[in-house]
């Protein structure tokens, strides 16, 4: 017994019609990850001597890995996948972002918008997931918690100086 599927060249026509990326989410993402490298960037150049640059995002992939994340010698891949995380966290938040956001926000507005929003975003961010699920993070940045909420009002001030334009410029 054959079951018949029709013709595979008609396939195509019974699909839904494909649409194009919205340019709310594009603005969201490059937003996010822009704001998220203008933060990383402020927060490595605060870093203290001879901290070495890979260990905040071996500190990150340490959410996965524990304390293998942090090994001698154990660098290029768990700072590759503490980029990673960073750089998804980053773009779903400039994702939330962006819908908050009203369109026709100013520029004044859309950046103390941001701000707030960076400001709000600290504590699920910082004292949710990372002091829950990345407690060697939260214990390496011990004492330094206005710096971490300054660099999350950086983000947010970044995402909200970014989207009114990328609104305007993305298709």
């Amino acid at each position: 017994m054959s079951i018949d599927l029709g013709d595979p060249l008609r396939w195509r026509e019974t699909l839904p019609a494909r649409q194009p990326a919205s340019s709310e989410v594009a603005a969201g993402a490059v937003a996010g990850t822009l704001g998220g490298l203008v933060a990383w960037g402020t927060a490595m150049a605060l870093l203290p001597e001879g901290a070495g640059g890979l260990l905040p995002l071996r500190l990150v992939a340490a959410t996965l890995w524990g304390t293998s994340a942090v090994a001698p010698g154990n660098v290029g891949l768990p700072a590759f996948v503490g980029a990673l995380l960073v750089l998804f966290a980053a773009i779903a938040y400039g994702l939330v972002f962006v819908s908050i956001l009203r369109p026709a926000a100013p520029l004044r507005r859309s950046i103390g918008v941001g701000a707030v929003y960076g400001a709000v975003l600290y504590v699920p961010a910082w004292l949710g997931v990372v002091h829950v699920f990345d407690p060697l993070l939260y214990e390496a940045a011990r004492g330094k918690g206005l710096a971490i909420l300054a660099l999350h009002v950086l983000y947010g001030a970044t995402m909200g100086f970014l989207v009114p334009f990328l609104r305007r410029i993305l298709p």
